[in-house]
């Protein structure tokens, strides 16, 4: 039984292991695969063409308008090699024939009589859809074998031209990391101006502290000046001297009291510097955030171009394959070709 182009296209892609996976999409879709059976198809019928017998009408003269033709498309019409007329007759009684455009003339010195059969002998394309098919199973080995080196063949060249499409994706990559350069080093001059800040601190933090040694000495002051008063609270003759200590304390506290502001000051300064080193930082974090980001750009472009050095190499083995099918596709074709013969027939 014939295959249809259905079971046809189902074979090409077994032959090219396209068949269903689950999830996965097939690498040639039905439109791509039916043009290679059809391109094939038309090029295995010139060699090996479908023969067929067409009955038509005479009209009394010696030619016959192809194109009124009932049910036969002269778009599949290779040649036709000659005519049959008067017909039914032992032995045949054939004619030559000559063609010009959808003109047909039969080579015979007396016009057919208007009305009777006339039998042309064609040669057409191989019909083959969802319904019918007139190839025979070699033909049909031959148009499998044939459709799917020239798929391969095909497929091989698109992934070339995807392969060769790296330039872009190469002067990308390149510019990320040139990019990067120029953001890292932003983050270096970012990183160092915040650990100048963090030194300015480090000398604050050392004034801060001498000066809160200032203060404890006076507070340490202070109570040596109380305790040396409150000897002196319960001794009414020399209660003078009670406010002498007093004075001196109160002295001391004033002090220690400007030194903290002092301090305060110094820390104050402290937290304005530390600000700045972390707006340096926060700088110096997104600087290198962007870096990271460019960096990511640039590593995709690379597999970009990774990936479609890949293609070119599957590409290259996917038309090594096709060729290789052709080939046997070419020799089949060779062996299939029939001497045809061109014999003068009779015009009386």
């Amino acid at each position: 039984m014939s295959k249809n182009i259905s079971v046809i296209r189902q074979s090409v892609r077994q032959m090219i292991q396209d068949e269903f996976t689950a999830d996965l999409p097939y690498t040639w879709e039905d439109d791509e695969l039916n043009q290679y059976i059809e391109d094939t198809l038309v090029d295995l019928s010139q060699v090996q063409p479908h023969e067929t017998k067409v009955s038509v009408i005479a009209d009394g003269t010696k030619k016959i308008d192809l194109s009124t033709i009932t049910d036969f498309d002269i778009a599949d019409l290779i040649n036709v090699e000659k005519a049959e007329y008067p017909v039914d007759e032992e032995p045949e009684s054939f004619r030559n024939v000559t063609r010009f455009g959808n003109e047909l003339t039969i080579c015979i010195d007396t016009a057919p009589t208007s009305g009777d059969n006339i039998y042309l002998y064609c040669l057409k394309v191989h019909t083959l859809n969802d319904s019918e098919s007139t190839l025979n199973r070699i033909l049909e080995r031959v148009l499998i074998l044939g459709s799917a080196g020239q798929a391969a063949i095909n497929k091989a060249t698109a992934l070339y031209l995807q392969g060769a499409k790296v330039n872009s994706q190469i002067d990308s990559a390149v510019t990320a990391i040139e990019g990067i350069t120029t953001i890292l080093s932003r983050a270096v001059n970012d990183i160092a101006n915040g650990r100048a800040a963090s030194e300015s601190i480090s000398d604050m933090l050392a004034d801060a502290q001498t000066t809160l040694d200032k203060v404890d000495a006076e507070v340490q002051q202070a109570i040596t000046d109380l305790d040396a008063g409150r000897l002196l609270a319960n001794t009414v003759t020399i209660g003078r001297g009670l406010s002498d200590y007093a004075q001196l304390v109160t002295s001391g506290i004033t002090n220690a009291r400007g030194l903290l502001d002092e301090a305060n000051g110094y820390f104050r300064q402290g937290q304005a510097e530390e600000g700045l080193i972390s707006t340096q930082l926060g700088l110096a974090s997104r600087e290198i955030q962007a870096a990271n980001a460019e960096l990511g750009k640039a590593g995709g472009y690379l597999r970009i171009v990774s990936a479609k050095t890949g293609l070119a190499g599957v590409g290259r083995a996917l038309e090594n394959w096709g060729k290789a099918k052709q080939a046997e596709y070419k020799n089949e074709l060779r062996r299939l070709r029939k001497v045809r013969m061109n014999i003068a027939y009779s015009r009386s």
